[in-house]
């Protein structure tokens, strides 16, 4: 199975998305993902959007492959990293984006720099495969990459409504 299969297993495009194609070409687009593991069973959430705005986000789920003794958290918010990166592609080969820039945010730090700092992948690291494939991709993206760390569960101890917004869609796509 393609990767691209799994990890943009559902979609919910808007009727008029040039407003994610321009912000990927004018380096304003923003992405969050979250993962979860229940019953040893991952699934991922992400959002695709134009930095601060609402209209024209493109949401999507997924299911992390793999056997499910072997399923993490960990694994889980790869899968949505490579949710966003998947789909970030795809309107990229679809809309002949050349260039362009991306910051996507995840509560796993771990995650996020075993994919986007390390130049390395040891075969016997945990989710080395989903790593590799994380890392193999975004060298052929035509976009620059940036990330950024939010903290998890904010909304435990703060309001939702007091959260920065890239905290609520952490929020959102934990939920």
């Amino acid at each position: 199975m393609e990767p691209s299969h799994w990890s943009l297993e559902i979609l919910s495009y808007p009727p008029d998305i040039s407003p994610i194609v321009q912000a990927l070409q004018t380096g304003t687009a923003f992405a969050v993902c979250n993962g979860s593991l229940k019953n040893e069973h991952g699934t991922a959430a992400f959002v695709l959007q134009n930095h601060h705005h609402r209209e024209g986000r493109v949401l999507g789920c997924n299911r992390t492959p793999g056997w499910p003794c072997n399923q993490s958290s960990f694994q889980s918010k790869l899968g949505g990293i490579l949710g966003v990166i998947f789909l970030t592609q795809k309107i990229c080969d679809e809309f002949s984006i050349m260039d362009g820039s991306i910051t996507l945010g995840c509560d796993c730090l771990s995650a996020l720099q075993m994919v986007f700092q390390f130049e390395w992948d040891d075969p016997q690291q945990n989710c080395c495969d989903l790593i590799h494939l994380a890392q193999s991709t975004l060298q052929t993206s035509p976009l620059n990459w940036k990330w950024q760390h939010i903290k998890a569960h904010q909304d435990t101890y703060t309001a939702f409504a007091s959260l920065d917004w890239c905290s609520q869609l952490n929020v959102k796509m934990d939920n």
